[in-house]
């Protein structure tokens, strides 16, 4: 039984929470407040979250992550390393509570916004700490040297990235406020060049492979075929203006490209043969063990690099078995299938920007792992739950 909170506790408790957040978004390179994040901060926002509303409404998509790591904690108990498959279960445990508590907020339209803002500030907190922990503030060498290290990954910069692009999109649309909705309408045009300085920095082919086209499909959905009020000649100029522009800039980009380490690993293949490598290992691994998988975190043991599949599908295969593979896939089949038919029932832009976003989140799991990870699930957990949200008051 829930306790009553007026609406003016409730904003007190979601600001506890959302500044919890916003710690906890900034501190995972830094090992101590990281661990009183994680320990401390985190365990109090979930209970404050539970304390306002125990009880999920219409998350189904949290209640089937839920039921994943369920299966996820089952199959440790079979785990070929014991203590490879604990350490597993702490990442899914920190999982647990940041979707629950996004999950718990995000039923509430006002909280969402300041829900994605902390993405904001995690992106911001792994460039600050790219530009004076790893660079050094030493900026020359930006495309010699890839921005990576053994706490901030580039892949992570990467998916943070791709984060980005949507956010700022999406608060393009959903805030009110005339100042902050100009802001982030204008601010979206300035994710292009941030994608090309991070795809640089990187040397990451898929920021230019998918996100790059990932802004360029969410730009085309607001100035052309939604509810946006422009005539079809505007739609034609707008159109002409793009591609004028990407032919000027296309040699100073490929020129560019070509005189960094990004270009050497387009020459190169980059790392295909590797992930080739771990991809048939990792599937020949899950029909090895059919049922309940080599256990958590385990199949890195049993790859010739050591190193974990680079795919959520064949690493929950090998790790879990059939059954977690088959409960990730029905996750975003059933998100992308709801967003589907919910566009073609309506005609509502906002249904169609949901399925853009799941269909690249269920592409991006072929290429890395994010299904142990709190802050890549964190996000897909606040858009699928914004799209039931948003579902729910237009149908009132």
């Amino acid at each position: 039984m829930s306790l009553k909170f007026t609406i003016s506790q409730r904003r007190i408790l979601f600001g506890i929470c959302w500044i919890i957040l916003s710690i906890a978004s900034i501190v995972p390179y830094y090992e101590q407040l990281n661990r009183i994040c994680l320990y401390v901060l985190l365990p109090l926002a979930f209970l404050l979250s539970f304390i306002q509303s125990p009880r999920l409404k219409f998350n189904k998509y949290f209640f089937g992550l839920i039921l994943l790591y369920t299966w996820i904690s089952f199959t440790a108990l079979f785990a070929y390393d014991t203590e490879v498959a604990i350490k597993e279960l702490h990442k899914i445990l920190g999982c647990i509570m940041i979707t629950y508590i996004i999950s718990n907020w995000a039923q509430h339209s006002k909280a969402i916004p300041w829900l994605y803002g902390v993405y904001v500030l995690l992106f911001l907190g792994a460039i600050y700490y790219a530009v004076t922990s790893i660079l050094m503030g030493d900026f020359s060498v930006i495309g010699v040297e890839r921005v990576n290290d053994e706490t901030l990954n580039t892949n992570t910069i990467a998916y943070y990235t791709f984060y980005l692009t949507f956010l700022t999109y999406m608060l393009g649309e959903i805030i009110v406020h005339p100042l902050w909705h100009r802001i982030f309408r204008i601010g979206f045009w300035f994710t292009f060049p941030v994608i090309f300085i991070i795809a640089i920095a990187t040397a990451s082919m898929q920021v230019g492979a998918l996100i790059l086209p990932f802004a360029g499909l969410l730009l085309l959905a607001r100035y052309w075929g939604t509810k946006e009020n422009h005539k079809n000649w505007q739609r034609a100029i707008f159109v002409v203006l793009i591609i004028a522009v990407i032919a000027y800039i296309l040699p100073f980009i490929v020129q560019s490209v070509s005189e960094t380490q990004l270009g050497d690993r387009i020459d190169s293949g980059g790392s295909s043969e590797e992930r080739m490598t771990l991809l048939q290992e990792s599937i020949s691994i899950g029909l090895s063990h059919l049922l309940v998988g080599v256990g958590p975190g385990n199949f890195r043991l049993f790859s010739t690099p050591q190193l974990f599949s680079h795919n959520t599908y064949t690493e929950l295969f090998a790790n879990t078995g059939l059954l977690g593979m088959l409960l990730f896939i029905w996750l975003q089949i059933t998100f992308c299938w709801t967003q589907w038919r919910r566009w073609k029932a309506y005609r509502d832009p906002m249904y169609g920007l949901f399925l853009i976003f799941g269909l690249y989140f269920a592409l991006y799991q072929f290429i890395y792992v994010f299904y142990a990870d709190l802050w890549l699930m964190g996000f897909w957990i606040l858009v699928t739950n914004h799209s039931s949200t948003y579902y729910i008051q237009k149908t009132r």
